[in-house]
């Protein structure tokens, strides 16, 4: 890695010797045309992610604190801020390379008995050495509001987690956005039918994990509804709740295609955001006696970028329990291969920091979730 003052310069040879370069944000792979359509996927990328203020541990570890900025091993020096540019281009250019690049720099996710989780949005591990002060941040709140759209999101997704939430005495709250009907596998249930058993099927899971409370919204499971009417929703609920942290799905996972999952990621996340704004108004009997309230996070799961890991492995067989509660959508091999990906994926989450299991996230301050002006903390 070569880092030269204001313009940062990295240069990395792939499996085959040849030489790539990236300037700044600009990629030359020795063809122009090239370059210019990995300047618009850059941006996108670019604006997909919050970053932390460190480098990822595995980057980190190459260099030395001293003073204002870092000694690289050849000798070289560049202030903090210039490092932290290079690593974006750096970062990008490398998950052009592909997954099976191997070495410190190999994805941790990659390879698993001969699976590709490769992580779309970078090759470097996604890891922020902040994660234990996340974590620990977390577990001291009183109250989460953690809201999915389907029924079972929030247990496949975090199951472990919010089982050591609700153990530490946090109060946990589920709110479901869908009626979940679409997914149903018996064609000969009524709708009504189907409604009441995925209603038990949730209260069985929510008590293994320890839920305070369900809360549902019932919007059409694949059909027709806006992130405003969503957003509505959401702030009501914030208002009557007052969470600490709310958590939901990442609306900017890579290929994320089901628009129930973008639509609540993207109103959830302004709902964070207008929640204390007396303009945006929901119920009377919630908003008159509404008192603002800060929410310290955003925490995204179902994410590829995370900053935070929780060591889940004494809580995951009942995330694994909660997940067999789920029988009107789950059944068979199907659920057996659910249960099987997701225990390797925690493997692999875990193997970082050291943990036999574990769920990520990427923790989002909501001052981060607007242009991006928001001092990192």
């Amino acid at each position: 890695l070569d880092i030269h003052g204001h313009r940062q310069v990295a240069r990395l040879r792939d499996g085959s010797g040849c030489c790539h370069e990236a300037v700044g944000g600009r990629h030359d792979f020795g063809a122009r045309g090239q370059a210019r359509r990995l300047q618009g996927e850059e941006k996108r990328a670019r604006a997909a992610r919050a970053r932390d203020d460190v480098l990822p541990a595995e980057i980190a570890g190459e260099f030395a604190r001293e003073g204002e900025g870092f000694d690289v091993r050849a000798g070289m020096s560049a202030p903090v801020a210039a490092l932290e540019h290079a690593r974006d281009g750096l970062e990008f250019f490398l998950s052009e390379l592909g997954p099976g690049r191997k070495g410190p720099l190999a994805n941790p996710l990659a390879a698993v008995d001969g699976q590709s989780f490769r992580h779309p949005g970078s090759i470097l591990p996604a890891m922020s050495t902040r994660s234990a002060e996340f974590r620990e941040e977390i577990l001291r709140a009183e109250r989460v509001l953690c809201v999915q759209p389907h029924y079972d999101d929030n247990d496949i997704a975090a199951g472990g987690t919010f089982a050591q939430l609700a153990d530490a005495g946090i109060e946990v709250h589920y709110l479901t956005v869908t009626d979940n009907i679409a997914g149903v596998l018996d064609p000969d249930l009524s709708d009504a039918k189907a409604l009441a058993q995925t209603r038990e099927e949730q209260d069985e899971a929510g008590r293994e994990i320890g839920v305070h409370a369900q809360h549902r919204l019932d919007l059409p499971d694949g059909g027709e509804w806006s992130e405003v009417e969503l957003r509505t929703r959401v702030i009501e609920h914030i208002r009557r709740v007052r969470p600490d942290y709310v958590f939901t799905c990442d609306p900017w996972l890579p290929h994320e295609a089901h628009r129930d999952h973008l639509r609540t990621g993207i109103a959830v996340g302004e709902a964070v955001m207008f929640h204390g704004m007396p303009r945006f108004e929901t119920l009377p009997e919630v908003d008159d006696g509404y008192v603002p309230h800060d929410i310290r996070g955003l925490v995204l799961y179902f994410t590829t970028d995370s900053n935070t890991a929780f060591d889940v492995s004494e809580t995951r067989a009942r995330k694994h329990r909660a997940i067999d509660a789920y029988r009107a959508q789950l059944q068979g091999d199907s659920l057996a291969g659910l249960h099987a990906g997701i225990g390797l994926i925690e493997q692999r989450w875990g193997e970082p920091e050291g943990f036999a299991h574990a769920e990520v996230f990427k923790l989002l301050r909501p001052g981060q979730l607007h242009v991006g002006l928001a001092p990192r903390r």
